[in-house]
């Protein structure tokens, strides 16, 4: 799960799906924003296999990675271990080739927090969602 974002999703739900169709990954995602650019945006195949991954770059999609993910172990032992990688960057590419790795869209609330703007306006949101 990303720390610079929020997404007000059914997390038993994301898990269950995982779990019940036996995916190497789930990634959930949202409905493109105006700002897509700022997100990885996800292009999809049938029954939403990802086919391709484009980290802060504007592809013809309709879906924003959401930052939330769960993988099966057996996908990260093909990757040297003592190495650093970005998920995004560096593994999205090859885990889309050789896994099956599905979609999740979601409909609720993406919020970014990951500038000093949108921390101000999700601070706000939160303070009027929690209190």
């Amino acid at each position: 799960m990303n720390g610079d974002s929020y997404a007000k999703i059914n997390l038993k739900k994301f898990i269950s799906t995982f779990e019940k169709r036996n995916f190497d990954g789930l990634v959930a995602m949202n409905k493109s924003i105006k700002n897509e650019t700022r997100y990885g945006s996800i292009k999809l195949g049938e029954k939403n296999r990802i086919l391709k991954f484009s980290e802060k770059t504007k592809i013809k999609t309709n879906y924003i990675n959401a930052g939330i993910y769960l993988f099966k172990k057996k996908i990260f032992s093909r990757f040297n271990q003592s190495k650093k990688y970005s998920l995004e960057y560096d593994l999205f590419k090859q885990m889309i080739k050789n896994y099956e790795i599905y979609g999740w869209p979601f409909a609720t609330k993406l919020i970014d927090i990951g500038t000093p703007s949108s921390f101000v306006k999700a601070s706000k949101y939160f303070k009027n969602e929690f209190d």
